[in-house]
């Protein structure tokens, strides 16, 4: 049973969902979309917080995650 439900878009495209464990967050993006969407995962109700989208002029082909061992915290990267 899910412990909460969003309706994202219409398109029909797959979603590739990351999780980070250290943020507790998740990174939603659509193949052939041109958004990220961020949402915060937490213990309380409601559970699931959306944070921001991030939106480009081209489509995503796919997704990778960066090891964070590969971050530059410097310029705030945490993913």
């Amino acid at each position: 049973e899910p412990i909460a439900l969003h309706e994202m878009d219409t398109s029909n495209g797959v979603l590739l969902p990351f999780y980070d464990p250290d943020t507790s967050i998740i990174y939603l993006c659509g193949k052939g979309d041109s958004s990220i969407r961020y949402f915060e995962i937490t213990d309380e109700s409601p559970y699931v917080h959306y944070l921001n989208t991030f939106s480009s002029k081209e489509p995503q082909r796919g997704m990778g995650y960066m090891p964070k061992r590969g971050l530059d915290v410097n310029k705030c990267e945490i993913a």
